[in-house]
């Protein structure tokens, strides 16, 4: 493995066999156990090596991950919208309070109307967790 950093290149050499006792005491996955396990077919093979990674492409990651979003009902993903406010609790607040208050988030939500007009629709949304990704 070849590592940049600001200061200049480095390389790491490690294999398989540096993983054995990682797997062993549990703080690293057998990727091919794993992966067997939810194929059903668990085989047990002393001699395999442990993977030391795998590589995902940014599309199909991006794609499983949006996915998964989509199909959480937990979750209400939007569109179209320009944020006018957000209001966090205060830091006093944090801890004090039992439930701690929400996340309070105004915003702007564009439609096309069946005219073909362009609406502006106001909204406010609350929630314990609020996450926001342009």
């Amino acid at each position: 493995m070849q590592i940049w950093e600001h200061d200049g290149p480095a390389q790491l050499h490690f294999t398989g066999e540096d993983l054995n006792e990682a797997v062993k005491s549990g703080r690293l996955v057998d990727l091919h156990e794993l992966i067997e396990t939810n194929n059903g077919q668990h085989q047990q093979q002393s001699s395999r090596k442990p993977w030391l990674g795998s590589v995902v492409e940014d599309r199909p990651l991006v794609s499983a991950v949006w996915d998964e979003l989509r199909s959480d009902e937990r979750i209400d993903l939007l569109d179209n919208i320009q944020i006018t406010s957000i209001s966090a609790p205060s830091q006093n607040t944090l801890g004090n309070v039992e439930p701690p208050p929400p996340v309070v988030m105004s915003c702007k939500r564009s439609t096309i109307s069946e005219g073909g007009s362009k609406e502006d629709e106001e909204c406010t949304l609350s929630a314990d967790l609020l996450v926001a990704a342009d």
